[in-house]
């Protein structure tokens, strides 16, 4: 295959891949007003739309739905993580600095992809996602101390 033929070949792959983000994004959509949204539900739906005879062999399918779980979490997460500038419309309305949803508490071998509203968060949900920002919030000041002094020691920092 020409290197020409590639790159029409990903390009055609990217824009099949946004159109399956779009699908993912119009379920969470079509979620929101739901407790819990979960990126294991989300890849399920999607897939039954895009194969509602599941006519594809048993183990394309596994594998399908295992891409669009990934697909999922990463929407899901781009969507609520804490450390990215979030739109008004997903911020708290008394607590501007919170978002509307957080991660349930996991086992950390499991990631769940499941977000839930501000609301229902459990005791453990709340430990959980404090002790996960907290983590976080340290280890970003060390890598900026870390570099901070590097810049000194190179003689790049004012």
């Amino acid at each position: 295959m020409s290197r020409k033929e590639l790159t029409e070949r990903e390009k055609g792959d990217k824009t099949d891949l946004s159109l399956i983000h779009e699908r993912i994004n119009r379920v969470i959509y079509k979620s929101e007003q739901e407790p819990d949204i979960s990126a294991v539900l989300i890849a399920d739906q999607v897939y039954r739309e895009m194969d509602p005879n599941e006519i594809a062999p048993l183990e394309v399918r596994f594998a399908a739905i295992m891409t669009l779980r990934d697909m999922a979490r990463q929407d899901l997460r781009g969507k609520f993580r804490p450390d990215v500038e979030v739109e008004r419309s997903e911020q708290h309305a008394l607590f501007p600095d919170l978002q509307k949803r957080y991660p349930v508490a996991h086992i950390p071998e499991e990631e769940t992809g499941t977000y839930r509203q501000l609301e229902y968060l459990t005791t453990e949900d709340a430990h959980w996602n404090v002790a996960r920002l907290k983590k976080a919030g340290i280890t970003i000041l060390k890598h900026s101390r870390a570099l901070q002094n590097w810049c000194e020691e190179q003689g790049i920092w004012d």
